[in-house]
């Protein structure tokens, strides 16, 4: 079965979407207040916005494709880095 461009663009959107749900659900769980969660997640699509306005604003200067490797690498680079801070914390308290 062929899978169109289309498709996988909405399969993206629709995982991107429901991770957000599940996302906001753990943090209700977790404790954090609904004002909690609405800051957390405006600050995460403004750093969003920012990294996209950054990436296709150098993309000339530097390559298309290099920014592109980047643009794709650089989330799990941050979420390495945040797993690596939060366990560290979370060994240091011990």
């Amino acid at each position: 079965m062929l899978i169109t461009k289309a498709q996988r663009y909405k399969e993206h959107l629709f995982a991107y979407g429901f991770l957000s749900v599940v996302l906001v659900l753990y943090l209700a769980q977790a404790g954090l207040s609904e004002a909690q969660i609405g800051l957390l997640l405006t600050f995460t699509l403004l750093g969003d916005t920012a990294i996209s306005l950054w990436i296709t604003t150098h993309a000339d200067r530097t390559g298309r494709r290099r920014m592109l490797i980047f643009g794709r690498y650089y989330p799990a680079f941050r979420a390495t880095k945040m797993i690596v801070w939060g366990m560290r914390r979370t060994f240091s308290r011990r």
